[in-house]
């Protein structure tokens, strides 16, 4: 499946078949996470992949979504702090968000691309889970996984592009050739 099929074909799903899920299929999709960027080249995502029925209903219950627990399989994505932040004191954890959120969205497009269905859970009760699995480290987010009952055959797009995108300063719309940057620089000024 090429790219653009695939981000304009996903969609969170939240029903889904009885249909056995080939556990290889998501081991494959989590190897498109090692595709990611990285801080520093440093990987530091793991993963808890979830089967048995009472834990996925206790999943559910902790992420206020029912849903969850239809699904065949919960993924978990976890970050180990102690890869990044040790490398980057100060920033490790906003490195630790952009680099999951960048896996997640490939592991996402890769479920897509072998028909799986998805939705990305972000409400959760990170101690309870923690403590449920002994999981060490900071849940980025859940997602179960399965074949999807109904897809949505449109997706309401509601951002318009036009109103987001500014051209060579905060809210300029108009992409005429750039101006030197003093142009725009606040009295007191330093140039280096």
């Amino acid at each position: 499946m090429q790219l653009q099929k695939a981000i304009k074909k996903r969609r969170s799903i939240h029903s889904f078949k009885k249909k056995k899920v080939d556990w290889r299929d998501i081991l494959d999709c989590l190897e498109a996470t090692k595709l990611a960027p990285m801080a520093g080249g440093y990987y530091s995502l793991k993963f808890l992949i979830v089967e048995e029925a009472g834990a996925k209903e206790q999943i559910a219950k902790l992420c206020d979504q029912d849903f969850i627990a239809e699904a065949p399989y919960v993924v978990i994505f976890v970050s180990d702090p102690s890869v990044t932040k040790n490398v980057y004191p100060e920033r490790g954890d906003m490195y630790m968000r952009q680099q999951a959120g960048a896996a997640i969205q490939n592991f996402m497009l890769s479920l897509t691309e072998r028909e799986l269905s998805s939705c990305w859970v972000g409400h959760f009760n990170q101690e309870k889970i923690n403590q449920l699995f002994g999981i060490k480290g900071n849940i980025e987010a859940i997602f179960p996984i399965g074949y999807a009952k109904d897809i949505p055959k449109t997706r309401q797009i509601m951002a318009s592009l036009y109103n987001r995108i500014s051209f060579h300063t905060w809210g300029n719309k108009r992409i005429d050739k750039p101006k030197p940057i003093e142009h725009y620089a606040p009295e007191g000024y330093i140039k280096y």
